[in-house]
């Protein structure tokens, strides 16, 4: 027997770059669409405890999501980052879904992102475009070596180098 009922709450398929990119940015602003925080809607997830995020001095980050370990010294806009992601000096990240692992070395720009688990970029080294003038996403794959100065283009889908 199949039965029918009213959903209304957080739902969304996933299954392209966009509307990955997308659920992770519903996780921010001030009223997010998908509140983490809401004592009503618990989530349960298998957890590896990690040390505390660091926040340097030379830090800013504005509207981001940063979970445990992560160790901030950069910029940060606009950006969900994983467990253990590191924004180093003078780097620059905005518009961006930054995965665990991952290390964005000083003075390294990333814009309009996607970058999977253990992407080490090296120091200068440039990722995607501003959203408002890049052609869509780019994609860093899982454990890719960016080397120091080397520039991706905007759009590009990169699993290794």
């Amino acid at each position: 027997k199949m039965m029918a009922y009213p959903f209304s709450g957080y739902w969304k398929d996933v299954g392209t770059i966009q509307s990955l990119w997308e659920a992770n940015m519903d996780l921010l602003g001030e009223v997010p669409v998908l509140n983490v925080s809401d004592e009503s809607w618990r989530i349960y997830s298998r957890h590896q405890a990690e040390q505390p995020q660091y926040v340097d001095k030379t830090a800013v980050i504005d509207n981001c999501s940063i979970t445990e370990g992560c160790e901030i010294h950069g910029t940060v806009k606009n950006c969900v980052l994983g467990s253990g992601a590191r924004v180093m000096y003078g780097a620059y990240v905005k518009d961006s879904v930054i995965m665990g692992d991952t290390v964005i070395g000083e003075g390294a720009t990333v814009n309009y992102a996607i970058l999977d688990e253990g992407v080490d970029m090296g120091a200068g080294a440039k990722v995607g475009a501003p959203r408002e003038s890049a052609t869509d996403i780019t994609v860093i794959g899982t454990g890719v070596k960016i080397p120091s100065g080397t520039t991706v283009a905007d759009g590009k889908m990169i699993s290794e180098l």
